[in-house]
Formats: C-alpha cells, structure tokens, sequence
C-alpha cells in the first residue's frame, strides 16, 4: 500500500486556476494527482543539478534573439569549450527574429553544469531549457 504524507501548499489564486485549467485539459481529475506529477517531472528535471560526479545525457535548448548583434558568434565560442561533453547540435528557425538552438550532451555532469551557466547569460538568450537524464 502506497503511504502519503499530508502537506498543504499556499499558491497565489490565478496560479491555482491555470493549474485547475491545465489539469483540466489532461484529464486529472484531482489537484492532489496534479501535484504528484508536477513533483515528480520536478525531481525527472532537476535531480542532476544536485549531483556532481555522474555521467549524464540529455539537450540543451537556447532560445535565442538571432538579430542581437554577436550572440550566434558567442554561443559558438562557448560551445567549442565544450566539445568533449557536445554530442551534436541542431538549428531551428522559430520566426524572422529567433531561433532554437538544441544541443545533445553526454559526459560528466560538472562540464554539463558549466555550459548551461555559460549559454544562459549570453546577451541575446532569451531562455535555456536543459533536460538531462542520468544514465545507468
């Protein structure tokens, strides 16, 4: 039998409705299950972050403003430090002003660490999304 512990959680209103929303649309038919899952993707997209002598694989996406002058230039830069952990990478045109760049990684998490700190202060990064699995 699945033991649970009991929390309660403060969140502000409009947050609490588009979670209600959202729930909604997937078909989750209580708040409590809704929780549970977004802990659980928490913990799927997280837990590498708090390790630091596994070997991890996973992407790297940098959403980007291309017409900022000299950001497709840094971002090589800081990729080519990074070619012992960089398995491939993939450019994806989102609009006239901005594109997805996804970056495959695998290696040691400490390296993988770096690159996300270094891409995501880049002038022109809109955002950097990494998902990284640990590997077996």
């Amino acid at each position: 039998m699945t033991r649970y512990v009991k929390t309660g959680v403060a969140i502000p209103r409009k947050l609490a409705a588009e979670f209600d929303v959202v729930l909604e649309g997937l078909g989750v038919t209580s708040r409590s299950q809704g929780v549970r899952m977004a802990i659980r993707n928490f913990i799927a997209l997280n837990s590498w972050r708090a390790k630091s002598d596994v070997i991890v694989a996973g992407a790297v996406l940098v959403h980007y403003n291309h017409e900022k002058p000299g950001v497709e230039d840094e971002l090589t830069d800081v990729q080519h430090e990074y070619m012992n952990v960089i398995v491939s990478t993939l450019h994806v045109h989102v609009s006239e002003k901005e594109c997805i760049q996804i970056i495959a990684v695998k290696g040691p998490v400490e390296p993988i660490k770096s690159l996300v700190a270094r891409l995501t202060p880049v002038r022109g990064v809109i955002n950097v999304v990494p998902t990284i699995v640990t590997t077996l």
